[in-house]
């Protein structure tokens, strides 16, 4: 055996060349990732500290990630609060110019109402936003739609609320909470008596209040009354009309004669008694508590009639005879008689006729209506024309009904022809300003006056348990509900129920939510859409679309509607209305307080999102110095390694050639 090197030391010497290989190997790595390690591992000592770097960068991350989804959130929810605000300026500066106005005049009511459905539609569809499938202003229920007005046209909403028997609610409590009991909860005034007491009829599937007003309407008539004006009242359906004579002494006579023929009417005397009131008024009254009726009112102005004036032409006619007509004195028509006017065809052909026949008086009051419409002045007023048949007669209508004017005529004869002037009918200026105004007096304002059909109630603690439970309105009077449920047993005059029911048009919840921008920061997310600056915008908006026109509910016959549902408006969208508040203390939220909130939110979440920024680079600062490696360093070790590598294994090569043999 001649070789020096063995094998423990061949061994020994390749150990320590693997591990070079090893570590020029990490190097490599290093030298491709930039980093120390490729695990925890590798940086033992550090790992600590990275890992909580890490995960407070990771957390303030998070926190950046859900503060934008936020962010886009009450960007998206400001954009909302602007249109809604726009719509409600606008009809807030409708209503007003409508309070200017007579509030009075069917196309100025039809706008304004039309208006107002138009942005209760709006605000419908705006409350209704949802971003992702989530319901902006639903609470928590993010998957409900929050606001269902259940209305497609105006028509609808005023067969729901007629303003007269069944009349949208005034007070928040209740359009939010609606709940009665025996001696609480009167609709129209939450801090008022309630139903007194409940009667259920199981035959009929009705409930009763015993809380019922009687009904009681006025009717007023106004205006410079003449001969063949038309004043009519209808009650439920049936007219009744008085037609003026002219002979009357004043309105009061008027008005005597209008509700004796009311009362004439089998029809409305069995369930409606006029009289009379204050000048000019008439009053119409239930019969029945509780019993609800409609009544409007008319007049038919008398419309202008054009004056009428006749031109007779009699007596003998000869040539040279001249028929003169002057018109409000603005110059005389002369007409001079020809010899061809005095022939059987008036052109001087078919024979001489006498100066007293019919033919010559047909001729000649032809020529003298066609001389007064060529003339420019006098046919600026009337037109002429000629009767025919032999009558000698020319007609002078004025052109302008109501307009009345002169008439001068006269004949220059050498006979004893004649031409006079009379009036045939008289003129008659329209007459405008004639009304028949009907009024609520006593409203039908029962227990169950804010309840409207196809809303439902809930009845529970009743005397007969049987009849605890939820009824859906068929019909209702105000007084006397018909469920479309069966009513389960009759029970007179139950004093124990409490009646709650559903009108709200919000179907979310008010569950407050809250929002973390970071560890120590946050804020409440509680803007639903039954947030007052909603809800009393609606509840204004309701108030002027509900009622018909010229009926007991309609708005230009409560025209304190306007200036009520103007304070509504203006309180929901700003902090500081004017004038009083219509139906008591109002809570204060509005639009502009609103919008200011989400503007401090997002500038929260901003001031907060760039902190968070600052933090997360400061961390990866820190998670860069325990990971990453420095490049030039890790190169300049590569090399050592490799150079250290290369010599070893030079000298595993060399020490491999040795042998004793060399040395013998």
């Amino acid at each position: 055996m001649s070789r020096i090197t063995t094998l423990s030391a061949n061994n020994q010497l390749l150990k320590y060349m693997q591990r070079g290989q090893t570590l020029m190997q990490e190097k490599q790595v290093q030298l491709a990732t930039e980093k120390k390690s490729t695990d925890y591992t590798g940086i033992a000592k550090n790992s600590e500290r990275l890992i909580n770097s890490e995960t407070t960068r990771n957390l303030l991350e998070n926190y950046n990630l859900t503060n934008g989804l936020m962010d886009m959130r009450l960007q998206v929810t400001g954009t909302v609060l602007d249109g809604i605000d726009e719509e409600l300026s606008s009809f807030r500066r409708e209503l007003i110019t409508f309070r200017g106005g007579s509030q009075t005049r069917l196309e100025d009511v039809k706008n304004i109402q039309d208006n107002a459905f138009r942005a209760l539609q709006s605000l419908e569809s705006y409350l209704n936003t949802d971003i992702n499938g989530e319901y902006l202003f639903s609470g928590g229920r993010v998957s409900t739609k929050p606001v269902d007005l259940g209305l497609t046209t105006l028509s609808d909403l005023q067969s729901k609320y007629d303003g007269a028997n069944i009349v949208y609610p005034t007070y928040r409590d209740n359009h939010v909470h609606h709940k009665m009991t025996a001696s609480t909860g009167f609709p129209s005034n939450p801090t008022g008596a309630g139903y007194t007491n409940l009667s259920f009829n199981s035959t009929a599937n009705t409930i009763t209040t015993g809380n019922l007003a009687t009904q009681v309407n006025t009717v007023t008539l106004t205006g410079s009354v003449k001969a063949g004006d038309v004043y009519s009242v209808n009650v439920n359906g049936t007219d009744v009309s008085y037609t003026v004579t002219g002979s009357e002494a004043n309105i009061d006579a008027i008005r005597d004669n209008l509700f004796a023929a009311i009362n004439a009417n089998a029809t409305i005397s069995a369930s409606i008694t006029a009289a009379a009131g204050n000048s000019g008024e008439i009053t119409l009254t239930s019969d029945t508590a509780g019993t609800a009726f409609t009544s409007t009112s008319t007049s038919t102005n008398l419309t202008a009639v054009a004056q009428i004036d006749n031109v007779t032409l009699a007596n003998t006619f000869a040539a040279g005879d001249s028929i003169s007509v002057n018109i409000n004195g603005l110059g005389a028509v002369v007409y001079s008689v020809v010899s061809n006017d005095l022939t059987a065809n008036g052109d001087g052909t078919g024979g001489a006729v006498a100066g007293n026949s019919a033919t010559a008086l047909n001729n000649i009051t032809t020529k003298v209506a066609a001389a007064i419409n060529a003339d420019s002045a006098s046919s600026e007023i009337v037109t002429a024309a000629a009767s025919g048949g032999g009558g000698g007669i020319i007609t002078l209508t004025a052109d302008t009904a109501g307009t009345s004017f002169t008439t001068v005529t006269s004949a220059t004869t050498a006979g004893n022809g004649t031409a006079t002037g009379t009036t045939a009918t008289d003129n008659k200026p329209a007459n405008t300003d004639n009304k028949a105004v009907t009024v609520i007096t006593t409203a039908n304002a029962n227990a169950f006056a804010n309840l409207s059909v196809g809303s439902t109630i809930t009845i529970s603690g009743a005397n007969t348990s049987a009849n605890d439970g939820t009824y859906t309105i068929a019909s209702n009077t105000g007084g006397v509900i018909t469920t479309s449920e069966s009513v389960a047993s009759t029970d007179a005059s139950d004093t124990s129920p409490t009646l709650t029911s559903n009108i709200s048009y919000y179907s979310g919840d008010e569950i407050t939510q809250s929002h973390n921008v970071n560890k120590t920061r946050s804020f409440n997310i509680d803007l639903t859409a039954i947030d007052p600056a909603f809800e009393k915008a609606i509840r204004g908006l309701f108030h002027i679309a509900q009622g018909v026109f010229n009926t007991g509910g309609g708005l230009d016959q409560n025209t304190s509607r306007t200036t009520e549902a103007i304070y509504l408006i203006e309180s929901a969208l700003d902090r500081n209305p004017g004038g009083t508040e219509p139906f008591g203390s109002e809570l204060k939220s509005n639009i502009e307080q609103v919008s200011r909130d989400i503007g401090f939110d997002r500038i929260l979440i901003d001031q907060t999102t760039k902190t968070n920024n600052s933090l997360i680079n400061f961390y990866n600062g820190i998670i860069s110095s325990y990971e990453d490696a420095d490049p030039l360093e890790v190169y300049s070790q590569l090399l050592d390694q490799q150079n250290t590598l290369e010599a070893s294994y030079q000298a595993l090569a060399r020490v491999r050639q040795l042998s004793l043999s060399n040395f013998l």
